[in-house]
């Protein structure tokens, strides 16, 4: 029988660079959506439209509808969310499949090295895991959590990256890691 087993990651990115001061308004020639989402200042999806420092935007009008991503060296992130109130970015990470049966280390890339702003935010982390005969834990930490269909790790604050420990307790056990959805904050 196949286990799967599913990780969401829910990620909350502060930015100290944007303050609260600042208008959610477009600049003048500036596109100020992208599918359902507004794209308010500091952001932008062009040159001359955004801050420096990792607040240009994509928006890819191959979906429909159109979907707005933050830019990374070696990743992209899907932006579900932008609030310039609360100061957040909400974003979707990667699908990560890995094997069961042995011990598997899985580096949780938050933050491309390139959107040095973005920071994990103290109150809105955790990593909720989804799945029967494992355990997880945080690499170098000393909090885990065991699987009895669920379970829940704290992120430490002001991380861009950290390394998640998958270890399977039923050595016959096979899975596959579903899902992870980030969250970053504006």
């Amino acid at each position: 029988m196949r286990n799967l087993v599913g990780l969401m990651l829910f990620i909350q990115i502060a930015v100290a660079a944007v303050s609260s001061s600042e208008s959610s308004i477009t600049l003048d020639g500036c596109e100020s959506k992208c599918g359902n989402l507004d794209v308010p200042y500091p952001f932008g999806t062009s040159y001359g439209c955004h801050r420096q420092g990792g607040f240009m935007v994509k928006c890819d009008h191959s979906y429909i509808p159109h979907k707005l991503f933050l830019e990374g060296d070696d990743m992209d992130l899907e932006v579900l969310e932008i609030s310039i109130q609360n100061r957040t970015v909400r974003v979707r990470a990667t699908v990560w499949p890995f094997a069961a049966g042995n011990i598997s280390d899985m580096v949780v890339k938050v933050v491309p090295a390139n959107l040095q702003p973005y920071v994990l935010s103290t109150d809105r982390n955790s990593i909720v895991i989804v799945g029967c005969g494992f355990q997880a834990s945080q690499k170098h930490q000393p909090n885990r959590c065991e699987g009895d269909g669920c379970c829940e790790l704290a992120i430490p604050t002001g991380l861009t990256s950290f390394t998640v420990q998958f270890s399977w307790l039923d050595q016959n056990a096979t899975g596959r890691l579903l899902g992870m959805t980030s969250t970053v904050v504006a």
